[in-house]
């Protein structure tokens, strides 16, 4: 179970697209996924915390400002076009699958749904030229089954699904977030 709290005033019902596995809260102390649609983020919401800003791009949306702090902790920021908001949708790709769409300050990235992968691990970088070669090299004793990724700005993504589980993660200069998902 997930525990989701939401904040902005316009922030629409998202319970029937999450599914339920997934647990609104309004205290924010209780959320492990915080879905931000105002676009108010701060320092503390980031503690241990898998952090979303949905960004409708038919208004003025984020500033500079917020998606710099987004992105330098590995938050992922989706957009909404027209009102519709698909980045809920987006949001339960990414924590089930690893899968990352229509962000605004990382790469699209997918490798489709968990399927038959024992492992994925998505690693998050900033200033690093080949995220893809990366992610292999950090997991280069891992049985891969696939790797994908991509730039966006200064800021990179690789996903990496493997046939064996993840037992270390090493750490490296560049990469901002990394996130394990194991069928266990």
């Amino acid at each position: 179970m997930y525990n989701v709290y939401v904040s902005g005033a316009d922030a629409p019902d998202i319970t029937s697209a999450l599914g339920e596995r997934y647990i609104i809260t309004d205290d924010l102390s209780q959320a492990n996924i915080i879905l931000s649609y105002d676009g108010k983020i701060s320092d503390e919401m980031f503690a241990s915390r898998l952090v979303f800003t949905v960004v409708d791009l038919s208004d003025s949306g984020l500033d500079d400002e917020a998606v710099s702090c987004c992105s330098e902790h590995g938050a992922v920021i989706f957009r909404s076009e027209d009102g519709i908001d698909p980045a809920s949708v987006s949001v339960r790709d990414f924590i089930e699958n690893g899968n990352i769409l229509s962000s605004v300050n990382f790469p699209d990235v997918t490798l489709g749904p968990f399927g038959d992968d024992i492992s994925r691990i998505i690693v998050l970088t900033e200033g690093i030229d080949a995220p893809i070669l990366l992610g292999a090299m950090m997991e280069s004793s891992m049985d891969l089954r696939a790797i994908a990724g991509g730039l966006k700005g200064g800021f990179g993504a690789a996903l990496i699904a493997g046939r064996e589980p993840v037992t270390r993660v090493p750490h490296i200069d560049g990469v901002i977030k990394v996130r394990v998902l194991q069928d266990i």
